[in-house]
């Protein structure tokens, strides 16, 4: 993979960027949960065009800031009972996968996982990703445990700003039998080892994706009268309305969020290249 700096990012953070994305390291395994969680068509892809693929560094500044708040943790050494960025190794279905844990509270049996993110992140609360990683985490832990906690580290906190009130958020994920997490684990397995042979579309909830919208917008407005869910939709609102000739229908096209922002593998992409959605395929 290629790390690009079109967008004229400072030489020092452009260089910083390079050098902290090169150092993950995920241990002697087939998979990583990582891995295995995430959609199997972007990690099939990057295995097949990596000397193609171009990311911008841009694109991976948040990431790599995040990982402060790992360097950060690694202070917990100084603090017996606590066992942080702890690899863990496990072999399941013939393959050996790994997963890091954050933090170990080994007094307390607590798995806990750290995010770097946007306070809106956690609205809807956690993550299926981030459950089903922290039970990946708890399936390969030497110990069960009975407490899962997903951590939030809010980028977007201000104390001039009351939403979000604090800079964190603690989650509890409850854990999930053994034998869910097990079926879980193989079946993420299969998919992966099928993506070898036969690379699969993403599905749109693996891509994060919004519908297409019709706006009802009134002339000299700028916020929308309605947002409809079709065309048709948009024109019946208009049609009851008294003042319909001030009235005009835009398209808004709907968006797949990981494709466009997140996805190491979209410049490869014939799904995401060839989709009405992406902005590149949009009349300006």
């Amino acid at each position: 993979m290629q790390i690009a700096n079109t967008t004229g990012l400072p030489e020092c953070l452009f260089e910083a960027v390079k050098i902290v994305s090169s150092r993950y390291d995920k241990g002697e395994c087939d998979y990583s949960l990582t891995e295995l969680i995430a959609p199997p068509r972007p990690r099939a892809l990057k295995r097949f065009y990596s000397d193609r693929i171009v990311v911008e560094a841009e694109d991976l500044l948040y990431s790599v800031i995040g990982s402060s708040v790992h360097a950060l943790l690694e202070a917990l050494n100084e603090r017996p009972g606590y066992k942080p960025e702890v690899r863990w190794f496990g072999e399941i279905g013939g393959k050996v996968i790994s997963g890091q844990a954050d933090v170990y509270d080994e007094r307390n049996h607590i798995i806990k996982d750290y995010k770097f993110t946007s306070s809106k992140t956690y609205q809807d609360g956690v993550k299926d990703e981030w459950v089903a990683q922290l039970n990946g985490l708890n399936y390969l832990s030497p110990t069960q445990s009975n407490k899962l906690v997903s951590i939030g580290v809010f980028r977007d906190y201000s104390k001039l700003k009351p939403v979000p009130a604090k800079g964190w958020g603690e989650y509890e994920v409850e854990p999930w039998p053994i034998e869910k997490t097990e079926e879980f684990l193989l079946e993420r397995i299969r998919v992966h080892e099928a993506a070898a042979e036969d690379i699969p579309e993403c599905t749109e909830e693996e891509r994060w994706s919004t519908p297409d919208q019709w706006a009802v917008m009134k002339k000299g407005n700028v916020r929308a009268s309605k947002l409809a869910d079709s065309e048709e939709e948009a024109a019946d609102y208009i049609s009851k309305r008294k003042d319909k000739k001030q009235l005009y229908v835009e398209k808004r096209h709907g968006t797949c969020m990981r494709c466009q922002h997140y996805c190491e593998a979209a410049s490869v992409c014939s799904q995401w290249q060839n989709d009405p959605r992406n902005p590149n395929n949009q009349e300006q």
